[in-house]
Order: C-alpha cells, then sequence, then structure tokens
C-alpha cells in the first residue's frame, strides 16, 4: 500500500494513504514539534529535550529533518506528562 505525503504550503501537514481501491482514502492529520509544544504547555526546546532524553514519548513519524506528532502522540506526551508530574510529589 503505497503511502503518498503531502507538504502543503502553510496550515498542518496531511499524510495519506491511498491503496488505490474504491473506497475512502484515509487522511491522518499530523502536527511539527512547533505546534506540539504549546498544546502540551511546553515550549519547543523543552519538549525536544524531553523526547531527546527519554523522559516523554517521542513522534510515530520521523521524516528527514521532520519531527511529525499525530493526535494519539500528543495524547500519549499529555499522559506522560501527567504520570511525569505526579511522580515528583
Amino acid at each position: 500500500m503505497p503511502l503518498h505525503f503531502q507538504f502543503p504550503s502553510g496550515g498542518v501537514d496531511r499524510l495519506s494513504v491511498d491503496d488505490n481501491r474504491e473506497g475512502p482514502i484515509v487522511t491522518v492529520q499530523y502536527y511539527t514539534s512547533g505546534e506540539v509544544a504549546p498544546r502540551v504547555s511546553l515550549s519547543r526546546p523543552e519538549l525536544l529535550y524531553l523526547i531527546e532524553s527519554g523522559q516523554i514519548p517521542g513522534p510515530s513519524i520521523r521524516v528527514p529533518g521532520r519531527r511529525l506528532y499525530t493526535d494519539d502522540d500528543i495524547r500519549r506526551i499529555v499522559e506522560a506528562l501527567a504520570a511525569r508530574k505526579k511522580e515528583q510529589k
């Protein structure tokens, strides 16, 4: 099943999976580190540091020069930050 990456100019990037059969095409939105950081109440450098140091999970998709996060990735990061905060108490 070929994957078709679309990088539109401006806006949110999208990943479409097309298996060349009749029926719907699955489209998943994904976000850059700069878009994810404010959603999880971190700065971009803080987010990247926590990921690189293994303290929170990273994105499920990486292409050269980009980290691409899905909504599920963001949910996992929020859960990991909550658990981390709980451990610090």
